[in-house]
């Protein structure tokens, strides 16, 4: 491997270190060209969990009732559903006031 270049101007001071041509060669491949592994795991509260379950069971449920059933306020529990939609595990279909939710199955 080369040795590291320094270069100074009035921006400051540049490093350039180089690489072996390999492993440069490895981070530049798809993903078909080689074995990728790849574990994603999301991390849901009990109160979220919670959520997922009624959703699942009642597509319709609103957010109100699902504060009911949380015994949490309304704030908390629209927080939780849109952590749980970033989070990919949900989704709305439809209008607000005719739509409802689906669970994304994490498995496919």
């Amino acid at each position: 491997m080369d040795a590291p270049e320094f270069r100074a101007d009035s921006l400051g001071v540049f490093v350039t270190f180089h690489r072996k041509k390999e492993i440069v060669a490895m981070w530049n491949r798809k993903d078909g060209d080689h074995e990728v592994t790849t574990k994603v795991t999301t991390k849901v509260t009990e109160n979220q969990q919670v959520i997922l379950d009624k959703l699942a069971e009642s597509p319709e449920i609103t957010a109100a009732e699902l504060s009911e059933i949380l015994g949490i306020s309304l704030r908390k529990t629209k927080d939780n559903m849109r952590k749980l939609r970033e989070a990919g595990l949900i989704r709305h279909i439809g209008p607000n006031k005719n739509g409802h939710w689906e669970v994304i199955d994490q498995q496919q």
